[in-house]
């Protein structure tokens, strides 16, 4: 059952990458929309399609694109160095994500410094929401090996998480004008 919402995850990330290629539209954005869209599926892919400009969602999926990139990363990382334990998922897939969301927002704004203090409590969020889900599913529900697709399922259902705890921050941050609105 984990390889449907999975499935359908990849194939709006794919309809959306295609549709960047066609267009030839590049920036940052033209990777987080099928980032995003690994996790948030059609309701992505239908506010991509619509070209709207959310603010909070765009600036969520900005953070997130890169909190994807690098928990999924981390996880492949100690998958192949033989790791398996939760604290050293929890520390370098942090890391990676942090790096990786600083990276975006440099990559948007060219500034190092605003990039650190415009993205960190957003990634910061959003990874509490993404590791309180995984802590849950890892220890409580279903001890998933992470070559399983269940441990991919259960990391979609937590982005979804980190997604909806960044959100307040990300307003918050869009409100003081620490963190600038993303383009479409």
């Amino acid at each position: 059952m984990s390889w449907i919402p999975l499935g359908i995850g990849f194939a709006c990330a794919l309809a959306i990458a295609v549709d960047v290629v066609r267009r030839r539209e590049w920036s940052v954005m033209s990777l987080v929309h099928p980032i995003t869209a690994l996790y948030l599926g059609p309701v992505w892919l239908s506010a991509y399609a619509r070209g709207k400009k959310w603010p909070v969602a765009h600036a969520v999926s900005h953070c997130g694109a890169g909190c994807t990139l690098g928990d999924i990363g981390g996880e492949w990382i100690l998958f192949a160095l033989g790791v398996s334990a939760f604290g050293w998922e929890l520390g370098i897939d942090f890391a990676l994500a942090w790096t990786f969301g600083i990276a975006f927002q440099y990559f948007t704004i060219g500034d190092l410094r605003r990039a650190v203090q415009a993205d960190t409590l957003s990634i910061v969020a959003f990874q509490l929401g993404l590791f309180g889900w995984m802590a849950l599913s890892h220890c409580v529900l279903f001890h998933a090996a992470i070559d399983t697709s269940t441990h991919w399922f259960s990391m979609q259902v937590g982005m979804i998480v980190g997604f909806a705890t960044a959100w307040p921050m990300n307003k918050l941050l869009l409100t003081r004008g620490v963190k600038e609105p993303m383009s479409h």
